[in-house]
This record gives structure tokens, sequence and C-alpha cells, in this order.
């Protein structure tokens, strides 16, 4: 029995940027930063990829870096476009489509490791035991 939260990757047990992206995309507050373009095809662009990458930077745990930036980001939207599981949208600024719909579904997965709304109010990791 996997008690692994669905945001983390089974064979690495790290924080997946995918169901990151689609945790954004379900909450209405965040449609400043993140829309979908085209939802029956999965289609959606980073409207502040320089927010999204500061959030998705908060996270991931065990950071050495303190602020995760667009570039540091985009390398791990790269490698998801290289394993087939995104597809960077061409002539579009920070388009991206979801290529299997059940990854990017977030109906049957639990809720990510830290919800957004503790990643903007900076209440996450406050209660660590040392």
């Amino acid at each position: 029995m996997s008690k692994a939260p669905s945001s983390f990757s089974p064979k690495t047990k790290k924080v997946c940027i995918i169901p990151f992206l689609r945790g954004l995309l379900d909450d209405d507050s965040k449609k400043n930063i993140i829309c979908w373009t085209d939802k029956s095809n999965l289609e959606f662009r980073l409207l502040d990829q320089h927010k999204v990458a500061e959030l998705w930077g908060l996270n991931k745990p065990g950071r050495k870096v303190k602020v995760m930036t667009y570039d540091t980001m985009s390398r791990s939207l790269r490698e998801f476009c290289k394993k087939k599981l995104l597809i960077k949208l061409d002539g579009r600024s920070c388009g991206y489509r979801f290529v299997d719909d059940s990854v990017a579904s977030s109906e049957n997965q639990p809720p990510l490791l830290f919800g957004i709304d503790r990643l903007m109010s900076g209440d996450f990791g406050n209660s660590s035991s040392g």
C-alpha cells in the first residue's frame, strides 16, 4: 500500500510538476498567472511564468536554492516534453498541452502535498521538528 501523494513520481518520490500545474489551473484565483487556452484539448498558457516558477520552487521540498526561476523550471517542462507527457505549443509563448488526460485530470488524484492556498500564504513547512 503506497502512502505517497499523487504529486510524487512513483520511481523517484520526487514532486511532479504536472499535478502541480493542474492544481494551479483548477484554482480560479490563479487565472492571472496560468490559464486554460483550450481546456477540451488540455492546452494551457503560463501568463506569469516567473510567478508560477516561484510557486513551483516553494512546492519542491529539499531545494537548495531559495527561489526557483523560470529558466530552471523550464528544464523540467522540457524533460516532460521529451517524455511525451507535455507538448510545447509552437508559436505560443509559454503555451503547453497535456498529452494524457488521465495525467492531467485531478478528478481521481489526491490533493497536492502542499495546497496552493498554503503555498500562497507561506503557511507550509513551518511546523518542522528538529
